[in-house]
């Protein structure tokens, strides 16, 4: 996360304040192991590197930053969100201008809590979060920010682990965390999944600005992976073929953000007992086989227009997905190459990965390790 120091806290500092200190102290010493970014103005960075009330390494520190304090004021103009460290919290804590979000932070409200650390990731698996990491580095190239990282530390949730993990996040108050989920929206307009929901409920009980959930629109995270590039990844996966050939006819048909592309399941495709029940005699499967029904109506004219009949057709599933692993494939893939090569930036998805990754970026963003 990005902490811009107030002058008032400097002021603080040169009254002796042993919260200032002790804050401040923190604050620097984790900007120097890049678990955060500091910025603050030339005169208050000059003021912090005199001060006899921190310790030499961290005026040091402060005299290294002072001499960047331009380069790094470009930054604070293109984040999203960033805390304001201040003396004390005057008006209201968390305020927009000009499009950020600018949260005011007391010296003696950090001191409480770890909030110079890195932040917290909470997301579904290991794969989730290095495919977001992607899309905040693929954000920060294309917003031609330089000097900065992405980093996080890992939290893995799913199912009502989630919603029990932010909850406890909340209470502690004592970290800050992004929590991105899936929606598990089948189709354009359904209701998100069970788990999305009960996370949406803690954050309206006790939601607090230290604390963010970022749902994603689309079915699943896999649905983030442009259609484009997944000819790529899946070039030596014959069997992907006939889910990538339907993604493209769908892509044909819609390319806005309420395309059917971001719905599809690219693990399973679509089952044919989504279409036709199996077994009639178990009140269970009847009752959900009719809650399917919006389901079945949305993709029908896609599968139609793609040329199965779905009560002919002897294959399961009707339309095949991509590929169980299509998350893990391509976290290998970008990984290995740099965004230039992905072709992400002309396709359908690029404001997409741009929104999301400017929340990562500004959630995630440390400093870059800089030589004393």
């Amino acid at each position: 996360m990005l902490y811009y120091i107030d002058k008032s806290c400097a002021q603080l500092l040169n009254a002796g304040d042993e919260e200032a200190v002790e804050f401040l102290e923190q604050l620097i010493l984790h900007r120097k192991k890049c678990k955060n970014f500091v910025i603050a103005d030339r005169g208050v960075l000059r003021e912090l590197g005199k001060s006899e009330k921190l310790s030499s390494v961290v005026r040091a520190y402060c005299r290294i930053l002072e001499n960047r304090s331009s380069e790094f004021r470009m930054i604070l103009a293109k984040s999203r969100k960033y805390y304001k460290v201040v003396s004390e919290c005057k008006g209201d804590r968390v305020t927009e201008q000009n499009g950020q979000v600018i949260i005011q932070l007391s010296v003696k409200e950090g001191n409480q809590a770890d909030f110079t650390d890195r932040c917290i990731l909470l997301a579904e698996s290991t794969d989730d979060i290095e495919f977001y990491k992607q899309i905040g580095r693929y954000y920060l190239e294309k917003s031609s920010i330089s000097r900065m990282n992405l980093s996080f530390e890992e939290m893995i949730g799913g199912g009502d682990t989630t919603g029990t993990r932010l909850e406890h996040l909340i209470e502690e108050g004592q970290r800050q965390c992004l929590c991105i989920l899936d929606s598990d929206k089948t189709y354009f307009g359904a209701d998100c999944g069970s788990t999305l929901q009960k996370a949406r409920d803690v954050m309206t009980a006790k939601g607090t600005e230290n604390v963010e959930l970022y749902p994603l629109f689309v079915h699943e995270i896999e649905n983030l992976i442009p259609v484009g590039l997944l000819d790529k990844i899946c070039a030596n996966m014959p069997d992907t073929r006939p889910g990538i050939a339907f993604l493209k006819f769908l892509l044909e048909k819609d390319a806005s953000q309420s395309s059917p592309v971001f719905y599809f399941d690219y693990k399973k495709g679509i089952p044919k007992d989504r279409y036709i029940l199996k077994d009639s005699s178990k009140k269970d499967s009847v009752k959900k086989f009719r809650r399917l029904e919006g389901y079945r109506n949305y993709w029908k004219k896609y599968i139609e227009a793609y040329g199965v009949k779905i009560e002919e057709t002897v294959s399961d599933p009707v339309i095949p997905g991509v590929c169980e692993k299509v998350l893990k494939h391509a976290v290998r893939y970008l990984k290995e190459r740099c965004c230039q090569e992905t072709g992400i930036e002309d396709s359908y998805i690029h404001t997409v990965w741009m929104e999301l990754g400017a929340v990562i970026a500004a959630w995630g963003c440390t400093g870059n390790r800089i030589a004393a």
